[in-house]
């Protein structure tokens, strides 16, 4: 199924502004952390039901967990699939009924892939998002996300492809959304050493001085990479979900053109992003050769990003 995805809406939002009291829904989700961009727009937002989710990436005590709203805080160690499936058990279990708003800027990738699938699984087939871009990361392009070491690299739940024997190199694509974590695009290009592979940069990116930030972090990784990224780099606006899924389906028919047989798909850069690799897979590739694969640590900063200017909310609608 191709599908044209500038059908779908988004809107950007003044912080500033009264927009907290233009819509209210029934349900708000939040990824808890310490920054201003997510506890501000918690405190905000209007919602019959706001639920944090507490990832134990983040390492934080119980006595540290919120003390507002619904708190789901899960045990270390747990895969994003029984993460999420716990969490909808017992606390949404008719979240098709819903009207519904995720704030995906705190939320792991991997858990924000699998919950958009799951979601879709449940008969949700629409609901809004929002995303709040950070004035600046803490340390630029030495911020750290990814603080402990990689466990895994595999695919996330849901979005295992059905992968055919490749007789040469070149049938095999690896596509990394490529953010500030060079570690994490190390090993995932490390994990396909015989894989062509391909970076799709943020751009126009979130702030002006990002996208020099990105580069500089993809230039880190650009020995596992390999030097095809310097000619032939991808593009997509960092806060737009709709346009990457639009450039990965363009992208992905070309190659197939050239013999790509079997495709990975690694976004390791802003939410907004990763929910658009999801979006595509979804729409596009859950019963094809394509996988979305994802290098798995233990911990993560909980505060990588200061300040709020901006709001985005996207329309998101599931198939």
């Amino acid at each position: 199924m191709s599908i044209d995805y500038t059908i779908f809406y988004k809107s950007s939002i003044d912080p500033d502004s009264d927009w907290s009291k233009e819509q209210s829904w029934d349900v708000f989700l939040s990824a808890y952390n310490t920054t201003e961009r997510v506890q501000r727009i918690f405190r905000e937002v209007q919602a019959k039901r706001k639920l944090w989710i507490v990832h134990s990436e983040y390492a934080f005590t119980s006595e540290e967990c919120p003390k507002d709203g619904i708190v789901f805080a899960g045990p270390a160690g747990m895969r994003e699939d029984d993460f999420v499936q716990t969490f909808l058990t017992q606390h949404l279990p008719d979240v098709s009924s819903a009207t519904l708003c995720i704030d995906i800027s705190g939320f792991m990738r991997p858990h924000l892939m699998f919950l958009v699938r799951v979601l879709a699984a449940r008969g949700v087939r629409v609901f809004d998002a929002l995303y709040s871009e950070p004035g600046q990361y803490a340390r630029r392009e030495q911020t750290e996300f990814a603080q402990g070491s990689v466990a895994d690299v595999r695919p996330v739940a849901g979005f295992e492809g059905l992968h055919q024997p490749s007789m040469a190199a070149d049938e095999d694509l690896l596509i990394i959304g490529a953010g500030y974590e060079h570690q994490l695009m190390r090993h995932v290009a490390n994990a396909k050493t015989n894989t062509r592979k391909l970076q799709l940069l943020g751009f126009p990116p979130l702030q002006a001085d990002f996208y020099q930030e990105n580069v500089l972090n993809a230039h880190r990784a650009a020995e596992a990479v390999s030097a095809i990224n310097e000619a032939h780099p991808l593009f997509a606006p960092a806060n737009d979900p709709f346009v990457t899924a639009a450039i990965l389906q363009e992208t992905i028919v070309e190659q197939r053109r050239r013999g790509a047989k079997n495709i990975y798909l690694s976004p390791l850069s802003s939410r907004p992003q990763a929910l658009g690799f999801a979006l595509f897979h979804l729409y596009e590739a859950q019963d094809g050769p394509i996988s979305i694969i994802y290098p798995f640590a233990n911990r993560y900063a909980r505060a990588a990003a200061t300040g709020l200017s901006k709001i985005w909310r996207y329309r998101v609608e599931l198939p």
